[in-house]
């Protein structure tokens, strides 16, 4: 991902993320003029990190945890990781105390088309 992640260019336009292009059903035509103009490749149409999430009552920033989306031609991918927390001592799930594992389980992926 590292080849290639281009740096955000603030402030975006409401045209340039995937979610607007989402609800409007325009999502391989915005695909495909980015990648004809170099924004894109086969694999990975986008990837940013976003500082701030507000919203469904849920609030999160990077002080809290990282969290990554990944936009590929068909599929999105959503990786959050919360911050401050070392897991390395455990060998299981059954070493972790109750406080540890409810830590341990808000990191999660999800994706989806």
């Amino acid at each position: 991902l590292e080849s290639v992640f281009k740096p955000p260019q603030h402030p975006f336009e409401e045209h340039e993320l995937p979610h607007y292009h989402k609800v409007r059903r325009t999502t391989r035509q915005a695909f495909a003029k980015w990648r004809s103009e170099g924004r894109s490749n086969a694999l990975v149409s986008g990837c940013w990190s976003r500082p701030l999430f507000v919203g469904g009552f849920k609030h999160s920033d990077a002080s809290t945890e990282r969290v990554f989306n990944v936009q590929s031609p068909s599929i999105f991918l959503d990786l959050r990781l919360p911050l401050h927390q070392d897991f390395s001592r455990h060998k299981g799930l059954d070493t972790m105390t109750p406080y540890e594992l409810r830590l341990f389980a808000r990191r999660h992926a999800f994706a989806g088309f």
